[in-house]
């Protein structure tokens, strides 16, 4: 795919395909061993960032969850400590049987719904409505800011990556069509800057976390160890929602659990005998 910088399809008057270059301001490559140090003004970014989107979502009234490893560092700072380092992005739960709502209300507040793949130093933007608002192969759900003809703009919090959770009919969160814990999605807040900030469940972390083998991964795992914020049974409970994963053959870059258990056992050892 390589679309023009702004793509109208025909007598449509905002662009539906976006073009813009990969970069940010922070220093993390995938293979690195550890994260970057955060810096000052990095510190106060991250805040301003996260009580924008927390004041966002208080206006949006719908339930959400800080998703990613942005929850470890806020988990350390409701201790007293920082970030962890630097961070890519930030990351956000939202509920699939909200996506219409919320898609009025980011529209009604300078933002937009869209897919995003990766093309070596670009980054192609789709815009979407709610209903193709998920994630396909190769390409990943975010809210950006727009300007009011539809135009990706500058902001304070420029994008934000979107975990959608699907429900069963019993009302079981599912990851990939596997059930986990009702009470992983319960609240968990926090207050920064006088902002209410909605954390995830370390263990919902741990069960997308745990797959993942980028070069600072492994030294991740090791400071969200370091929180003691998972009970033996929430690390219980991780395992047997894995291994149902596993055998459902959930996701195409998984391997089988038996195929993985050390590495991942390993990682869930790390958590163990904390509480």
């Amino acid at each position: 795919m390589n679309p023009k910088e702004f793509e109208h399809p025909e007598g449509a008057s905002e662009p539906v395909i976006q073009r813009t270059r990969a970069g940010g301001d922070h220093d993390l490559k995938r293979e690195m061993t550890e994260r970057p140090p955060i810096t000052p003004e990095l510190r106060e970014k991250y805040d301003r960032q996260l009580t924008t989107l927390a004041q966002l979502m208080k206006e949006a009234g719908t339930w959400w969850q800080l998703d990613g490893m942005m929850n470890v560092s806020l988990y350390r700072k409701q201790k007293g400590g920082d970030y962890i380092g630097q961070h890519a992005d930030i990351d956000m739960a939202v509920r699939r049987d909200e996506l219409q709502k919320l898609e009025g209300f980011f529209r009604s507040r300078g933002y937009g719904l869209f897919i995003r793949a990766k093309d070596g130093d670009f980054r192609d933007w789709r815009r979407v409505g709610h209903k193709a608002f998920h994630p396909t192969k190769g390409w990943s759900p975010h809210i950006v800011a727009i300007d009011d003809s539809g135009v990706i703009r500058d902001s304070e919090l420029k994008k934000v990556e979107i975990s959608i959770i699907d429900f069963d009919q019993e009302g079981f969160p599912l990851a990939n069509g596997v059930r986990y814990p009702k009470e992983w999605l319960g609240d968990r807040i926090m207050s920064l800057k006088g902002e209410e900030i909605h954390l995830s469940h370390p263990a919902r972390l741990v069960m997308w976390k745990i797959w993942m083998n980028r070069g600072y991964d492994e030294k991740d795992f090791d400071l969200l160890a370091e929180t003691n914020a998972l009970t033996d049974k929430d690390v219980d409970d991780v395992e047997a929602v894995l291994r149902e994963m596993a055998r459902h053959n959930w996701w195409d870059k998984a391997p089988g659990f038996d195929r993985e258990s050390a590495a991942i056992k390993a990682r869930l050892g790390k958590l163990r005998g904390k509480n």
